[in-house]
């Protein structure tokens, strides 16, 4: 076996300083740029890594961004969707409450100009039969409440109690066929009593009026006050049909003021409200 040869090994290690040496001379060396030749080598291998690592750190820097912007916009748009669900609830709500309102206000105006002694109710209930035309209040004997005290809303004569509890009242409708009012034509004072017709039929009838009355179609009937529980001038309705009749009497058919499918606010009279004619929801012409 030969042993090393340390010339060859002094041979090589000089090689390799002179090698050493050349390359820092050439480094040393600046191009027209300023930048050496041994710098441009080292960015020549470096950029691509560089750039790699660059461009990753880039890309995660937008999709980071991409997906902070997705969010906030759906968190946004969340927002915008509640927002708009709760305006269209409280519109609803508005829309709702208005039709009660007008019917509140005008409630409130007829009982401070056509009867300022009386009690606000509501209808609660109702029972509407061919034998029977009855009501239901909320309010009895413990908001002063009493029998045969007048009923009416902003249309008109309604009926009359009939019974009372401590938290409500029936009241009996003057469509009711056991239910009868002292009326008079507005117009010409004629006078007679006004009855429910009784079985599907909501109309009323007027009877006892003079076979020579002068008695038209469209004429406005009001109460006449002479039944003690109605006062005078509350409207009734408007007479729909004039039969020839004798020389006794007349049929006449008469149209309720009041719509009692539409009827939910009413006053109740407690005390002996003055004359006065409840004006219509709608201008009439009159004769």
């Amino acid at each position: 076996m030969s042993s090393p040869n340390p010339l060859r090994g002094n041979s090589v290690f000089l090689i390799l300083l002179l090698f050493i040496q050349l390359l820092l001379m050439s480094g040393s060396v600046k191009g027209r740029d300023g930048v050496s030749r041994l710098e441009a080598a080292v960015v020549v291998l470096t950029s691509p890594v560089a750039f790699a690592a660059s461009w990753t750190g880039s890309g995660v820097r937008s999709l980071f961004l991409g997906i902070r912007g997705t969010l906030v916009a759906r968190t946004e748009n969340l927002g915008f969707r509640q927002a708009l669900e709760d305006l269209t609830s409280e519109l609803d709500r508005l829309k709702e409450v208005e039709p009660e309102n007008r019917r509140l206000r005008a409630l409130l105006s007829m009982r401070e100009g056509m009867a300022p002694e009386s009690i606000g109710a509501s209808v609660i209930g109702a029972s509407l039969s061919r034998e029977s035309r009855l009501i239901i209040i909320d309010r009895g004997s413990g908001s002063g409440v009493r029998e045969n005290q007048a009923v009416v809303a902003w249309g008109g004569a309604v009926g009359r109690v009939v019974s009372v509890a401590p938290g409500f009242a029936k009241v009996r409708l003057i469509s009711d066929p056991n239910s009868g009012v002292a009326a008079v034509i507005r117009h010409n004072r004629v006078d007679g009593i006004v009855l429910g017709e009784g079985g599907e039929n909501l109309n009323l009838t007027m009877k006892y009026v003079s076979g020579f009355a002068d008695v038209s179609l469209g004429d406005v009937v009001v109460t006449s006050g002479l039944d003690g529980i109605f006062p005078r001038g509350f409207r009734i309705g408007e007479v729909t049909f004039v039969g020839s009749g004798g020389e006794v009497s007349r049929e006449i058919h008469v149209s309720p003021a009041c719509r009692i499918e539409e009827l939910e606010d009413v006053l109740v009279l407690t005390g002996r409200t003055a004359g006065g004619l409840l004006p219509a929801l709608e201008p009439e012409t009159d004769r």
